[in-house]
């Protein structure tokens, strides 16, 4: 599930901004400064907070910049302002939703800063996107009582699942898709030469994070099959 949260911030660089060509004519300029940002977080089912995860690769992407410049004619007209900005940053990869959001705020801004007597502008747009995705864990205790509840696998599981013990290098999979993605119990990707174990059902985990998974849980934490 990605929820997404955006904060954009406007600010007028210059109020007094004419035309190089034409120091009597006022220039209307607009720079957008985009940055995204991911993050991965854990929520046990049956709680409010989810609880961020940190690992060690980058969650920024370089910043985007559009720049445009608003026809003398239609800064001044909040309705076409608003046509006109949308129509320039369609072309970005923000959403629609967004876009016409940011197009509102722009025409507005401009309009109040024409209302207050400025020559020319350059206005700045920051926008910041930031992307969560949150996973949905099964409590492994007992809220109520804080106790661990009993509801591990077997001995025989725990056996078998040794003997399903394995290692994998960069660049292989060990004819399994799985075991060259991420761990869904600590949410880290598998890095080279390192214990995975399989369980019954195909799905591969980190050989610790499994083993502690089983001890209080008889299902797969991806897809929920029993492992006995």
């Amino acid at each position: 599930m990605a929820l997404a949260r955006v904060d954009e911030t406007l600010t007028a660089v210059s109020t007094t901004l004419v035309n190089p060509d034409n120091n009597t004519e006022p220039m209307f300029l607009v720079q957008i400064l985009s940055e995204s940002r991911k993050e991965r977080r854990v929520r046990v089912r049956g709680q409010s907070l989810a609880m961020r995860v940190d690992d060690n690769r980058p969650t920024a992407a370089d910043p985007t910049s559009y720049f445009f410049q608003i026809p003398c004619q239609v800064v001044a007209q909040p309705a076409s302002c608003f046509h006109y900005v949308a129509h320039m940053i369609s072309c970005s990869d923000f959403s629609a939703s967004l876009s016409n959001d940011l197009a509102s705020k722009i025409a507005a801004f401009s309009d109040n800063l024409v209302r207050a007597g400025c020559f020319g502008f350059f206005v700045l747009a920051h926008v910041k996107v930031l992307e969560e995705t949150v996973h949905v864990v099964e409590p492994i205790f007992d809220t109520d009582r804080h106790v661990t509840v009993s509801t591990g696998a077997s001995n025989r599981v725990l056996k078998k699942l040794e003997k399903e013990r394995f290692y994998t290098k960069q660049g292989q999979s060990n004819g399994d898709s799985s075991s060259s993605g991420t761990c869904v119990v600590c949410l880290e990707d598998f890095s080279s030469s390192v214990k995975l174990s399989k369980l019954p059902c195909s799905h591969v985990f980190h050989e610790k994070c499994i083993f502690r998974w089983v001890l209080n849980s008889k299902s797969c934490p991806l897809c929920r099959s029993q492992v006995e």
